[in-house]
């Protein structure tokens, strides 16, 4: 897959020669033998002209090598600087237990390929290399406290350092955008588990394991999630706990307070997407919350916006059940079955969250903490029935045209907006 040379990828490497140098440690030739690049030659702006749409006789990747690439000992340094500036990995960084299975890893060697694509992330994506740390971290949390084994706790943090890897080849212009991506343009970002298993499997002699993590690591225990949305497969047991560190990652770095518990609701709001066991032993390893949530988003209406995603969550079981009855193909009656008992699951957590009775939203102004918890759940909810509509059309639009108009009046139900126009590129990216 890697023999065809991903400009997105390709653009950080010339960029990231820039400042180090990149070399190549062997002739690159492409798939006819013609000579492309000599051995030791710097990495430039005309390796670019070259390697458009060209196929190599090897992945580019595996042919450069970049000068003061980053080691297993860069990453637990930058571990240990991440978590004194972020109180919440402070604590888990303070149980010398915990973190003492990330030192644990200090010898161990990262691949070639994947050493120039880390040092490229860390030059350049400043925000996507401490998510993956702030995951190394918590997943170390957690691991400690469920008193995983020396072989899953090392597939558990090379899987939590390389698992958003693939991002490096997607438009960035999706990856990091601040505006709300459409289904054309979700599809593109939803590839990327896939994309890094691939890296670890194709160019590396990493335990299968590790690839097996990146690939689930956005599935959930219900069924939901991407690249696979299959409700009759449980996801990997270490997926399953880098899904939580991952979520857990995210809140920490956009949370200014009360990160605890805005992590404990994140992950409880629907009890069944998460590994409980999981979920218990990243809130031992966190401790107590200090810090109450205090609504940060003053006159959010969020009782209205409650009331609109129940609403909108009664309306989209209505349509997927006359999907799962009048489909005429079995994917599609499967898959609108499945949507069902997602919904189903939302309605529940909606009901067990109290966001919707009058007596606890009469008394919303007196209590800032409810009312945060309240807007926190329901931003929740409407992230879930966004990120289902667009993994509902991922799923269609793979299996076929049929499929997809069959399903296009559940994936509206469940975001009006699903369908807007993309913008930028229309084809996928390669990789």
């Amino acid at each position: 897959m890697f023999n065809t040379v991903n400009q997105h990828c390709l653009d950080s490497i010339v960029t990231l020669s820039k400042n180090r140098p990149v070399s190549a440690d062997d002739d690159i030739f492409d798939d006819r033998g013609n000579k492309l690049w000599a051995r030791g030659q710097h990495i430039s702006s005309g390796l670019q002209e070259k390697l458009v749409r060209r196929k190599l006789a090897r992945p580019l990747e595996s042919t450069l090598t970049v000068e003061g690439a980053l080691t297993f000992a860069d990453v637990i340094d930058d571990c240990r600087k991440l978590a004194a500036k972020q109180s919440l990995l402070e604590r888990i960084e303070a149980k010398a237990s915990a973190f003492s299975l990330i030192d644990d890893l200090r010898n161990i060697a990262i691949p070639g390929p994947l050493r120039l694509l880390l040092t490229a992330v860390r030059e350049q994506h400043h925000n996507s290399y401490r998510h993956m740390l702030a995951c190394m971290v918590i997943s170390a949390g957690i691991a400690e406290q469920a008193k995983l084994d020396d072989h899953d706790v090392k597939v558990l943090m090379l899987s939590a350092l390389l698992h958003d890897l693939g991002e490096m080849y997607i438009n960035p212009d999706y990856v990091r955008s601040s505006r709300q991506l459409n289904c054309m343009e979700w599809k593109h970002v939803a590839s990327h588990p896939r994309i890094g298993q691939l890296l670890v499997q194709e160019l590396t002699s990493l335990p299968p394991a590790v690839g097996l993590c990146i690939l689930q690591h956005h599935r959930r225990l219900d069924g939901s999630g991407y690249p696979h949305f299959d409700g009759h497969l449980s996801p990997h047991h270490l997926a399953a706990l880098l899904a939580i560190a991952d979520t857990a990652a995210g809140i920490c770095a956009r949370t200014k307070s009360g990160a605890v518990s805005r992590i404990a609701l994140a992950l409880k709001v629907v009890p069944e997407e998460y590994d409980r066991k999981y979920v218990s032993a990243l809130l031992v390893a966190l401790g107590d919350e200090t810090e109450s949530i205090e609504c940060d988003e003053p006159d959010c209406g969020c009782h209205d916006k409650a009331v609109e995603i129940a609403h909108r969550i009664a309306a989209a079981i209505r349509v997927a059940e006359a999907s799962q009855q009048q489909g005429t193909t079995p994917f599609s009656r499967e898959l609108a079955g499945n949507i069902r008992g997602i919904l189903s699951n939302l309605e529940k957590s909606m009901r067990s969250a109290g966001v919707l009775e009058a007596n606890r939203l009469d008394s919303l102004d007196q209590d800032p903490a409810l009312l945060n918890e309240i807007r926190v759940a329901v931003a929740e909810l409407e992230w879930r029935l966004r990120d289902l509509a667009r993994n509902t059309f991922v799923r269609a639009e793979i299996k076929g045209a049929q499929e997809l108009r069959e399903l296009t009046g559940l994936i509206l139900a469940l975001d009006a907006e699903a369908l807007g126009h993309p913008a930028g590129e229309q084809a996928p990216p390669q990789a």
